[in-house]
């Protein structure tokens, strides 16, 4: 495959589906490459897509995969605590970047 076809997301997808895993399932819900793609798993028309950022930097996407995982970890910590992440003014780092992805064809 062509490095501009997604080719590491395909793989990864394929070796889901080999494993009978649901790629949306959320069990791999990000994959970073920094010289290739940054891919994260979002929602669009309330479903869920693997979605790609835009970004040709490497560093951007060594940023969102980070941003990606403190969204989780505050989400995570706010559930411990028995709060209701919609009703805190707190979060993630990944709340102040800006959002530039797109939804990528999986099939």
């Amino acid at each position: 495959m062509k490095s501009n076809q997604d080719s590491e997301l395909k793989r990864l997808i394929s070796a889901m589906s080999k494993q009978s895993i649901d790629p949306l399932s959320g069990i791999v819900s990000m994959l970073c490459v920094p010289g290739r793609g940054f891919y994260k798993i979002g929602v669009e028309n309330g479903k869920r897509v693997w979605q790609k950022h835009l970004s040709n930097d490497p560093l951007d996407r060594i940023a969102w995969f980070v941003a990606c995982l403190s969204n989780s970890c505050f989400q995570y910590l706010i559930e411990r605590q028995g709060r209701d992440c919609k009703n805190s003014l707190e979060g993630g780092v990944g709340l102040y970047l800006d959002h530039r992805f797109k939804a990528v064809n999986i099939t």
